[in-house]
């Protein structure tokens, strides 16, 4: 019969999926050229430089390469007099090049900045994810899938050096199993149904979407099969030069 009303986000999801970093200022991204010349220079500045990958980026090649990099100081002080006295970690001023960059190219737009967090901090993203970054750390299967509309509900595994953007919905998975439930017609359909719509093509909402799917009982041949599907449809698109977009609408 027919079911009404919204499902409730469940216990058993939570911890297993994320949105990215909320940068807030484009000159904390840098061509690779200039994150590659920063390290040369100053081997100390890889600390702060990570690939940045956003949604256009996740879907447009086979590997999901990122284009461009980002200087993230994380949540550090900027400097030591602002650190508490307790704080013995690295801070802002510690790496003066990177931070250099950002003092240029970010502080004159935050100093616009209507709120006081952002315009104060400037020298740190908008939002950070520091859950994100804990569970990246953890030994899981990473895949992200773009939260902006799009005709296919396709997940893609992520490199564990790249920052990823608030575009992004993470998903933090114990095995193949689970990315392939999440890559069957039982959660397209679900998707479909408790997303929202824009110009009529589904935005994948992790709290709509993951948070509230029941999964079914996983066997074990399961994570095989899946394993199998993801190398698969990897070697694919190598050999096509394409990203899943290309993909999935060619199939």
């Amino acid at each position: 019969r027919k079911v009404t009303g919204s499902p409730y986000r469940l216990a058993a999801n939570s911890g297993k999926s994320f949105i990215g970093h909320y940068v807030l200022g484009m000159g904390f991204l840098v061509a690779p050229a200039v994150a590659k010349d920063l390290i040369e220079k100053n081997p100390k500045n890889a600390d702060v430089l990570f690939p940045f990958l956003n949604g256009s980026e996740l879907n447009a090649t086979w590997d999901s390469a990122p284009t461009r990099w980002v200087i993230n100081f994380r949540q550090w002080p900027l400097s030591r007099k602002m650190a508490s006295g307790t704080y013995k970690g690295a801070v802002a001023e510690d790496y003066p090049e990177c931070l250099d960059i950002v003092r240029r190219l970010v502080k004159p737009e935050r100093d616009k900045n209507t709120r006081p967090r952002r315009r104060d901090r400037w020298w740190l993203f908008g939002d950070y994810a520091p859950s994100l970054e804990a569970a990246i750390q953890r030994d899981k299967l990473l895949f992200a899938i773009s939260m902006t509309a799009a005709k296919h509900i396709a997940f893609c595994r992520v490199p564990k050096r790249a920052l990823l953007s608030h575009t992004l919905a993470v998903l933090s998975l114990d095995r193949w199993a689970e990315f392939g439930v999440l890559s069957s017609s039982l959660h397209d359909g679900w998707t479909r149904q408790y997303t929202s719509y824009n110009l009529k093509l589904p935005r994948y909402i992790h709290t709509d979407c993951l948070l509230t799917f029941p999964f079914p009982g996983l066997v074990g041949h399961l994570d095989l099969i899946a394993e199998n599907y993801h190398h698969c449809r990897t070697s694919v698109m190598k050999e096509r030069h394409e990203g899943t977009t290309d993909l999935y609408n060619r199939f």
